[in-house]
């Protein structure tokens, strides 16, 4: 992916700017749960920790929705790029 942006004249800053814009987009379209895990995950929290945030009684549900989130970003990313 670089190279292809590199080809196209984006230096790795503009490329770095670009891909945050995106992801700053997806995280509009979450609900304030999901966009809770996904900046916790950022920040390197563990599954549990998030779980315990969010008043689950086990880490099994945020997995099961970072699952779902991945299908999400998936869906997102291609939309995106075929708009751009």
């Amino acid at each position: 992916m670089r190279l292809i942006k590199e080809y196209k004249g984006e230096t790795p800053y503009e490329e770095d700017h670009i891909d945050r814009m995106k992801i700053e987009a997806f995280y509009q379209t979450l609900n304030d749960a999901d966009e809770t895990i996904l900046r916790m995950r950022e920040s390197h929290q563990p599954y549990e920790k998030i779980a315990e945030v969010l008043g689950y009684k086990n880490h099994s549900a945020v997995i099961k929705r970072l699952k779902k989130l991945r299908e999400r970003w998936i869906e997102f990313d291609r939309e995106y790029e075929s708009n751009t």
